[in-house]
């Protein structure tokens, strides 16, 4: 008995450390490995960087992936589908984009920002050896890549320069009829990323979140993967920020090998903090509005003007004027826009203290007129004056004020 009862713990054993028992499939943004400037907020909201200049961020999946049986093997089929939302401080200017990867490292050696996706270096760029297969968001034309625009989808294997790639959209039917997306727009937007280990073809596809998965892929490219993706693999995320600076954010994402990848539960996703916007809807105008009077043709510099005369709220909406909304509410929101407009991305918040801000966790610094008007952070307070307050307050955003229109 106790022979067959010793068989058992090392059959017991043996399973238990199989390879195979490593998971092959999740969804969420949990359990992730993040470096650079890639942070996750309680809400699930991944920010792989901010709008800050030459950053880096990487969130890959904590455990590797199988995609072969044995090392000589061929890939198996897999599934992915993410959620995204890349927000510009100028909408016609970005940079530089977002890249789902295939990496057979969790930490990417060296890598560099602005047109490197924090992928590559200027010495490892097209090397075999680095077994990397992604599909990038580009939102830059880089003429050493062959980019074709500074709007498109790609396909990358171990190289910057894509196998092949196609202008950002999707195909609203089975007649071809093709609709434009703009990557850099703000809103969020779904990518599928599927390929198919028999008859060796990768797809890709991607609409706006409110439109069902499309019938055809945005590109498709035949080729097999085996040569380039090892046994175990690392899968997620890579981006960069150049001159031009935006925020890359991941809202959701599900993977599975060989089958389809869960559907993301669009209704849930967390919600993006997109400052700018929310001070525009507050004061129902643009970023800068030529028929307005000299004073308030800039609307960061006329906001900070109301606050100067300690009246910000001389700067809200007119249509708001006589209306019920919360007085305490509009100011925070003034005050938050401003902050995060600053000229220095050393004293813009990160976003998941913006979310401290909006939710009443944190109150924003008492000498912040001072350190908006600063042309450099240093000179309006050392870094003790600016830590956030851990109080509680009352104030939050309630819906209806929120979706106040223009």
């Amino acid at each position: 008995m106790n022979c067959y009862i010793a068989i058992l713990l090392l059959l017991l054993l043996k399973f238990a450390t199989s390879s195979n028992n490593i998971p092959d499939d999740f969804i969420s943004n949990g359990y992730l490995k993040l470096d650079g400037r890639a942070e996750l907020s309680s809400n699930g909201l991944l920010t792989l960087t901010d709008s800050s200049p030459l950053l880096i961020g990487h969130a890959f999946h904590n455990f590797p992936i199988q995609f072969k049986n044995s090392a000589n093997a061929s890939v198996i089929s897999f599934s992915t589908t993410f959620i995204f939302a890349i927000v510009s401080e100028n909408v016609k200017f970005s940079g530089h984009g977002i890249a789902f990867v295939m990496s057979p490292n969790k930490e990417i050696p060296d890598p560099l920002p602005m047109e490197y996706l924090g992928l590559f270096n200027t010495t490892n760029n097209g090397i075999n050896s680095n077994h990397i297969v992604a599909v990038e968001l580009d939102t830059v034309q880089d003429p050493e890549f062959d980019d074709i625009n500074d709007n498109h989808v790609g396909v990358d294997i171990n190289s910057l320069r894509s196998i092949k790639s196609a202008p950002a959209g999707y195909f609203a039917d089975q007649n071809g009829s093709f609709r434009n997306l703009s990557l850099k727009s703000g809103d969020p937007m779904q990518v599928w990323v599927e390929y198919d280990g028999i008859n060796r073809q990768l797809n890709v596809t991607m609409s706006p979140i409110h439109i069902p998965k499309p019938a055809l892929p945005l590109l498709s490219l035949t080729k097999d993967l085996s040569p380039f993706l090892l046994e175990y693999m690392y899968v997620g995320f890579s981006s960069s920020t150049g001159k031009l600076q935006s925020d890359h954010y991941i809202l959701g994402w599900s993977f599975k090998m060989n089958g389809q990848a869960q559907q993301i539960d669009t209704s849930r996703l967390p919600k993006l903090p997109q400052s700018r916007q929310v001070r525009e809807v507050v004061c129902g105008r643009r970023p800068v509005d030529l028929r307005a009077s000299p004073e308030e043709v800039i609307l960061v510099d006329w906001v900070f003007e109301c606050l100067e005369r300690g009246n910000i709220l001389e700067a809200i909406d007119r249509q708001l004027v006589g209306t019920e909304y919360v007085v305490e509410e509009a100011e925070l929101v003034l005050k938050l826009g401003l902050l995060c407009s600053h000229a220095i991305a050393a004293a813009r918040p990160r976003m998941s203290t913006v979310v401290q801000y909006l939710e009443g966790r944190a109150q924003l610094p008492d000498n912040l007129g001072d350190i908006i008007k600063s042309h450099y952070f240093g000179e309006a307070s050392n870094e003790q004056d600016v830590q956030l307050s851990t109080s509680i307050s009352s104030l939050t955003i309630s819906e209806p004020f929120t979706s106040t229109g223009r």
